[in-house]
Parts: C-alpha cells; sequence; structure tokens
C-alpha cells in the first residue's frame, strides 16, 4: 500500500455564540488555519477566512483546501480572531 495516497479535502467554517469583544457593536470575527504534520513542534499558518462585520455567529465563504495523507498524522488548528 501507498504510504503516501492522499485526498483533496474542503472544509467549511463556522462559528456559533461568539463571545461580544467590541464595547459597542458586535465582534467582527475571521479565523486564521495553522497546520502541523507530526512530529514538528512549529505551527505553519495555512490561510485565513475573510472577516465577517457585527456577527457573532459568522458562516465564511472562503473555504480550506488541504492535501490530507492517508496514515499520516496532521494536526489542525483554528484561532478566531476579533478585527
Amino acid at each position: 500500500m501507498d504510504s503516501h495516497a492522499c485526498s483533496r479535502v474542503e472544509l467549511s467554517l463556522s462559528c456559533r455564540d461568539l463571545p461580544k469583544m467590541d464595547l459597542l457593536t458586535k465582534s467582527d470575527p475571521f479565523v486564521v488555519v495553522s497546520t502541523r504534520v507530526y512530529p514538528q513542534k512549529k505551527w505553519t499558518r495555512m490561510t485565513r477566512t475573510e472577516c465577517i462585520q457585527d456577527c457573532h455567529d459568522p458562516d465564511f465563504a472562503h473555504q480550506v483546501v488541504l492535501d490530507y495523507f492517508f496514515e499520516e498524522r496532521q494536526e489542525l488548528r483554528f484561532d478566531v480572531y476579533d478585527e
């Protein structure tokens, strides 16, 4: 069996019930997606979503596209920020 077999994966991101981070308005969230391949310790930024203004329940249009390698440990991290 080929240990380098992979498939292309598309992830759609959304958030629900984000905390209010702005004083007078709703949050303006975006997501930064990072990855690391075991056993590396360093996270590498892959992409970020668009910012959605005044929303605590965003559905991001930007899809995260990545190669999924079978039999290989790949870690993803999703950091949500308020712009």
